[in-house]
């Protein structure tokens, strides 16, 4: 049963193309922002903050009981305290649980995504861990 009134259907179809293609080039934006963003000099020592989180994040993921047990532990701690780290700790839930998608994860984050990203990034490559752990740059 089509509940479409007869001659609408194109309608409907162009309206949803139209839609697709906006949210496709606000996509395209975000991406290029983040990337601008990840690139910026700075940002290096800010990763090098959350190398910890990093390590321990990677560790939950490849199975190391202690690691996902801290990760958890610790998510479970920032939702109870509040404020902007609530944000930080849904999206480790989100990466433990197995979602990888940076569009999806990144989706309207402006302080996290740096964040978000070099964990994907190091979850896909071990060898930037590596790098970020040994650079003095970020070395606390």
């Amino acid at each position: 049963m089509n509940l479409v009134p007869a001659g609408k259907e194109e309608e409907q179809d162009a309206n949803y193309d139209l839609r697709l293609v906006r949210w496709t080039r606000a996509a395209r934006g975000m991406r290029r922002a983040r990337e601008v963003k990840r690139r910026f000099a700075g940002k290096a020592h800010e990763r090098g903050r959350f190398a910890p989180v990093i390590v321990m994040v990677v560790g939950a993921v490849e199975g190391e009981a202690g690691a996902k047990f801290a990760a958890d532990e610790i998510s479970r701690q920032v939702s109870q305290v509040g404020g902007e780290n609530v944000e930080i700790a849904q999206l480790l839930q989100r990466v433990l649980a197995g979602e990888r998608d940076p569009d999806a994860l990144c989706h309207g984050l402006s302080q996290s995504a740096p964040l978000v990203e070099t964990v994907l990034q190091t979850l896909a490559d071990l060898s930037t861990l590596n790098s970020l752990l040994s650079d003095p740059e970020t070395a606390e």
